[in-house]
């Protein structure tokens, strides 16, 4: 079987720009702030808080296959659960904006997301006169 594969390095972004990002003065006080539980329903309106992802909580991860190359869009989600307890600051709606998130996992140390995570991505094309297949393999380490 003939194999051809592509490695990408990137941030969990998913994009090859980095940016830099001084951490808020409001994170100094990070301690006072309100900490909100990932999936609860809070009543924190325009106010700064943190999101708190508790080790083990599943969050959806999606992936999607698009394009004008292929005869309908496919879309797959699944759970995915964090290793250890993570705090977000600057997921206030819906449209998180992934050069202002900060990530910490003590409430004390914080990070950019693209500081915090490094990740990899693999996409293997196999054919024969069989078969072709096609893989994707994302990879997603801690830089701590």
């Amino acid at each position: 079987m003939k194999k051809t594969v592509i490695n990408l390095t990137l941030g969990l972004a998913l994009i090859g720009f980095t940016a830099c990002a001084t951490q808020p003065n409001i994170l100094k006080e990070a301690s006072k702030m309100p900490v909100v539980l990932h999936g609860e329903k809070h009543k924190i309106k325009n106010a700064e808080f943190i999101t708190l992802i508790p080790a083990g909580t599943a969050i959806p991860f999606s992936i999607k296959v698009d394009g004008n190359v292929f005869m309908k869009r496919v879309e797959k989600t699944f759970p995915i659960r964090l290793k250890q307890d993570t705090y977000l600051y600057g997921v206030n709606n819906n449209d998180a904006d992934i050069f202002n998130l900060w990530v910490s996992h003590d409430k004390k140390h914080w990070k950019t997301l693209n500081d915090t995570y490094k990740g990899s991505m693999a996409l293997e094309v196999k054919v024969t006169h069989e078969k072709t297949a096609i893989d994707l393999g994302f990879v997603v380490n801690n830089e701590e």
